[in-house]
């Protein structure tokens, strides 16, 4: 951003925002956030559609590993790094993640960078999210 001071007549609440951020005072307060991040993409066979395997057994329990995780189909998955002061963990943990989940699926799939893929199925075509029977699975399902 400019150090021009924009006039006030042409500030909106975004630019006031942008502005606020920049300052010394949010630098200060915001310099002990935690932050993570929940990284969603799919899982596609090479023609670009939804796969329709289950949740690779090679990335662990859907249910219970904190990192990395399923949302409403089999073919999502998510990335979650843990809460952290500091931005680079924080990207290095995710860059981590998506190598490891790179590398433990099946050949034929690719991870698609965004949650919806190229092509959708019908939705009964869809696979739902697989938890198990367990209380905790139920209730997720």
């Amino acid at each position: 951003m400019r150090n021009e001071a924009i006039p006030s007549e042409v500030k909106t609440p975004v630019i006031e925002m942008l502005e606020f951020l920049a300052s010394d005072q949010a630098k200060e307060t915001l310099r002990d956030v935690r932050r993570g991040i929940e990284r969603e993409m799919v899982r596609i066979t090479p023609n670009g559609a939804l796969s329709q395997r289950p949740h690779p057994v090679s990335l662990g329990s859907a249910l219970t590993l904190p990192y990395i995780t399923t949302d409403f189909s089999e073919a999502q998955q998510e990335l979650v790094t843990p809460a952290v002061n500091e931005r680079s963990e924080t990207f290095e943990t995710l860059a981590f993640l998506h190598h490891f989940v790179a590398a433990k699926l099946n050949e034929s799939e690719s991870m698609w960078a965004a949650s919806m893929p190229p092509a959708l199925p019908d939705d009964h075509d869809i696979p739902i999210a697989r938890y198990g029977t367990s209380n905790a699975g139920m209730l997720e399902w």
